[in-house]
């Protein structure tokens, strides 16, 4: 007897939906991608339960006549493609001529449609994959899907279901996607006959971020568009203080399509890698536009997985772009708070009103051409409560402070003014004050006062130089008159040793020097041979803690590892000298903002909070 056998038409259908609909987001899905593709600009959506009751979508496409509205609901029937050549041009959102029928297999379905041509539009109802009923009605040109009970005769599918709150959450999504990729259409989304989107014709994409996702979200996203390597990547990008624990707030989308695809992750992971915490994710919304033969979409029935032809320089171009916008817009941390209580005034007038305000108003301009004839000095307070400028000789056994500005190359350009989001910067007038806690920079500039995280700072600073000096064939190095002996644990030492060549791309030179034993015979350029045992155990550490990795991750840890051990520390004092030249570096970084793990370097304090705080506004 033979015991291969070909399946029957509903049991294939069933098996198909398992591929295609996995909730009631992958149903709702599937039918605004025929929407859309039928050139709809007005859909209305209704869900009960999440969906897993009702999902009801009505559009104002062209419709179909009689005769497609039956043809709909067999599988592998679309007007999408012809022939196996139509499948390296794919410019629709869907085409596999799946989803109708997969969906109705499952699910109790009424499908109305009707052409503007057509006096009367066509029903059709079907209960899990079987025709009950085909009459005309009375119709508006469009089409309306009603999907109900969804897997009711799939109680294994069902009851994987979540809690309606979550069914509805990814129901939402779906509706969000596709309301920010067509900002032009008009698109309603109620929920237990609530409205819970109403988001009509937008004139921009940052108009519909707006609509859909609040005011307050739009303001902390910065705009971009560049074009690389002939790919054009649009959109925004949202500050790296925003940080989610997952990537729920990426939005990537592909000619439109909105995907989830892991090289865009690992692209926007790259651009934000030294500006968040680790295992956070950022915020941001990405339209990618190439040519359709550059992209794969036939890679799974859902077509939420795409394959690019030219991977590398889709990641490449999302990086540029992304890190071009980051760079451009870095927002300044302003401490800010609510305004301090204006005193009452008095039932009766000051008499000495006039000769008061006078006088202040005098004092105030003698203080002014005072400081502008001592722009460059320091005035030290009576009592200087934790403020420090003087530098004590080191502890003993402690190592000097090292310089704050590496030998070797700048971090960038020449210092000049640049602009953040919320102002600009201009490292010339930044003049340093003192210390609190000889860990934090306090600095005058421009409007208020500025404060300086040193050892976040000096990170940034050596950061951006190791991070250069790696991408170098012959990265600056200095060697050292006397090498430097460092004991480590075996396995560490076996670790240090093995990735010697890792060392050398970031300007060590490292060797061993006996058992658990290794020789430093050069740093990079700006580290000092004090640092080098204090070097070599953190970053021995942190290899052991990383374990394997590929090589560019390795690297980059290797660099962040580097940046932190030999960067200026908390509680260590320092010369204005060296405050002023750590500034002096820091703004001339790409991310001065920022340090490689992600936390705030810079903090400022406006005129306008100064003048709240001390009643004066």
């Amino acid at each position: 007897m033979a015991k291969i056998r070909v399946l029957n038409d509903r049991l294939i259908n069933k098996i198909a939906a398992g591929e295609v609909v996995e909730r009631p987001a992958s149903a709702l899905k599937e039918m605004l991608e025929n929407s859309l593709d039928a050139g709809a600009r007005e859909l209305r959506i209704d869900l009960e339960a999440g969906g897993k009751r009702l999902i009801r979508l009505i559009d104002d496409g062209e419709g179909m006549d009689a005769d497609d509205v039956l043809m709909a609901l067999e599988r592998h029937a679309t007007s999408k493609i012809r022939e196996f050549d139509d499948l390296e041009e794919v410019t629709s959102l869907g085409f596999r001529g799946e989803a109708l029928p997969s969906i109705a297999a499952v699910s109790r379905m009424k499908l109305r449609s009707r052409t503007k041509d057509s006096p009367e539009g066509r029903e059709v109802e079907v209960v899990g994959g079987e025709i009950r009923g085909v009459r005309p009605c009375a119709m508006a040109p469009g089409t309306e899907i009603e999907v109900r009970s969804l897997f009711f005769n799939v109680p294994a599918r069902r009851k994987f279901l979540r809690t309606t709150q979550t069914e509805y959450g990814h129901c939402q999504a779906v509706a969000t996607h596709y309301a920010l990729a067509f900002p032009d259409i008009n698109l309603r989304l109620r929920h237990n006959g609530a409205v819970q989107i109403d988001a009509p014709p937008a004139a921009s994409l940052r108009d519909r971020i707006a609509q859909v996702l609040g005011d307050s979200l739009l303001e902390r996203l910065t705009p971009f568009e560049e074009s690389i390597a002939g790919v054009r990547v649009i959109g925004f990008a949202g500050e790296p203080a925003m940080h989610r624990a997952d990537t729920s707030m990426l939005h990537f989308y592909v000619n439109r399509r909105a995907v989830r695809d892991k090289v865009l992750i690992h692209a926007v992971r790259s651009a934000y890698e030294d500006l968040l915490p680790k295992r956070r994710a950022p915020v941001a919304f990405l339209f990618i536009e190439l040519p359709p033969s550059a992209v794969d979409v036939n890679v799974h029935p859902s077509k939420t997985e795409i394959r690019f032809r030219r991977a590398n320089d889709v990641h490449d171009a999302v990086v540029g772009a992304l890190r071009a916008a980051l760079s451009r817009s870095q927002p300044i941390a302003a401490y800010e708070s609510k305004p301090a209580a204006k005193p009452e005034p008095s039932a009766e007038p000051d008499k000495d009103e006039g000769t008061l305000a006078s006088l202040e108003r005098a004092l105030k301009r003698r203080a002014e051409r005072r400081d502008a004839e001592r722009r460059l000095e320091f005035e030290e307070p009576a009592a200087p409560a934790r403020l420090t400028e003087q530098v004590p000789p080191p502890a003993r056994g402690e190592s000097p402070t090292p310089p704050p500005r590496p030998a070797g190359e700048p971090p960038t350009a020449p210092a000049e003014p640049r602009r953040f989001r919320g102002g600009e910067i201009d490292p010339e007038e930044i003049v340093p004050l003192g210390q609190v806690e000889n860990s934090y920079i306090v600095a005058r500039i421009r409007g208020g006062l500025m404060i300086v995280d040193q050892h976040a700072a000096h990170e940034r600073i050596r950061y951006e130089t190791l991070t250069r000096a790696a991408a170098r064939e012959n990265p600056p190095r200095q060697g050292l008159l006397h090498p430097v002996v460092v004991d480590l644990p075996p396995a560490r030492a076996r670790l240090v040793e093995e990735q010697r060549e890792a060392f050398a791309a970031l300007g060590f030179e490292v060797e061993a020097f006996g058992p658990g034993s290794i020789a430093v015979r050069a740093l990079p350029a700006g580290f000092e041979a004090e640092e080098a045992e204090e070097l070599l155990e953190g970053m021995a550490a942190d290899l052991e803690r990383i374990g394997s990795a590929p090589p560019d991750r390795l690297l980059k840890e290797m660099v962040i590892s580097a940046s932190c051990q030999g960067a200026v520390k908390v509680n260590t004092p320092l010369s204005r000298e060296k405050m002023a030249g750590l500034l002096e570096d820091l703004f001339r970084c790409e991310m001065p903002m920022r340090c490689p793990h992600g936390r705030p370097v810079v903090l400022t304090i406006g005129e306008d909070e100064l003048r709240r705080r001390f009643g004066r506004s």
